[in-house]
């Protein structure tokens, strides 16, 4: 009996009274909120009436097109050290203003404008005196109309002519559009495309692409027609079609699959790659299994599900699709066929 109360003395003796963390005691506490945001920038009056300038030039350049559709598209150019997505001034560039509709290039920012959006942000570059409005400020290198330049990515119209597939007489180019959402806007956009190509004797047409892409294959005949397309506001590229040359499948090794393994839990538990390609095959049950969604722009008649099937399954059943190969994991990745 005293050797079992000796033996719960010590176990009490044991017991933790105070768990110290590793550096407890030795690190300073993080005040709570922050420290204020820091300009990039010195934004004084000066550089405030400049960004005006720019804002009103804008205004001039895009107001026929506003007047007919309503709104445009416009470019703003970052500072180098606000290129992280965490600087966007999203403030400054809102649904109440204009607001982001996609990035280009790094630093890259593309909005939707209209008079009343510009007038917002004019008013709010030249009056805004908060600690957040002027780091918002201060993220901004340039803000400037689209360009027929920008939409050719700086090529000439005779090089992309050359380097586009040709049928008969006329030259298949890839053309997209700003994508202002699912809204009027971006209907209204696409009509005024469409017919000024019209007015232009321009043949448009989603050949390959599907009804919701903002994409368009555009049949020109010479350097004037691409010119035409590069002066319609709605345009965000001018492109050559990529030009397609088809190599005769072969198949190696043909023969029974193997057992494949299923999915144990929910897709969410493994890895998920994201199969960019032309579609994967919804017609084996075991490859669905590792599918976690669908997305489609390629038009119906223009889908071609077999490389994109092969890529998918080397994705779910590496190990068991090369039992040949070393060193390759065994573990299995989830699919998103895009």
């Amino acid at each position: 009996m005293e050797n079992q109360r000796n033996n719960k003395h010590s176990e009490r003796e044991r017991l933790f009274i105070k768990v110290i963390l590793p550096h407890q005691g030795i690190e300073r506490k993080n005040l709570a909120g922050g420290a204020s945001p820091k300009p990039f920038r010195v934004v004084d009056d000066s550089f405030r009436k400049s960004l005006s300038v720019r804002i009103k030039t804008i205004n001039m350049a895009v107001a026929p097109v506003i007047k007919k559709i309503g709104v445009a598209p416009a470019r703003v150019k970052l500072t180098p050290k606000a290129f992280a997505k965490s600087h966007r001034p999203e403030t400054i560039f809102s649904s109440k203003t204009c607001p982001i509709i996609g990035a280009g290039k790094l630093g890259e920012l593309f909005i939707k404008v209209s008079s009343q959006g510009l007038g917002n942000i004019d008013n709010m570059i030249l009056k805004e005196k908060s600690e957040k409005i002027i780091k918002e400020i201060s993220t901004i290198e340039n803000i400037e109309p689209i360009t027929p330049e920008f939409r050719l990515s700086g090529n000439a119209s005779k090089d992309i002519l050359r380097f586009s597939p040709k049928i008969q007489n006329e030259y298949m180019i890839k053309v997209q559009l700003f994508d202002f959402g699912k809204t009027e806007d971006q209907e209204k956009l696409k009509e005024d495309f469409l017919e000024e190509c019209r007015i232009k004797k321009i043949s448009i047409s989603k050949m390959g692409y599907s009804d919701d892409s903002s994409y368009f294959v555009a049949m020109c005949k010479n350097e004037s027609d691409i010119e035409n397309i590069a002066n319609i506001i709605g345009v965000r590229s001018i492109k050559q079609m990529p030009i397609l040359r088809y190599i005769k499948s072969q198949s190696f090794n043909t023969g029974n699959l193997p057992t494949l393994p299923e999915p144990t839990d929910s897709l969410r538990d493994y890895p998920i790659v994201a199969v960019v390609d032309s579609g994967i095959t919804d017609q084996i049950s075991s490859l669905n299994k590792w599918i976690v969604g669908r997305e489609s722009e390629v038009a119906p008649a223009y889908r071609n599900p077999q490389h994109g099937t092969f890529v998918a399954g080397l994705i779910c059943w590496a190990n068991e699709l090369n039992p040949n190969l070393k060193n390759i994991d065994s573990s299995p990745c989830a699919v998103f066929d895009l």
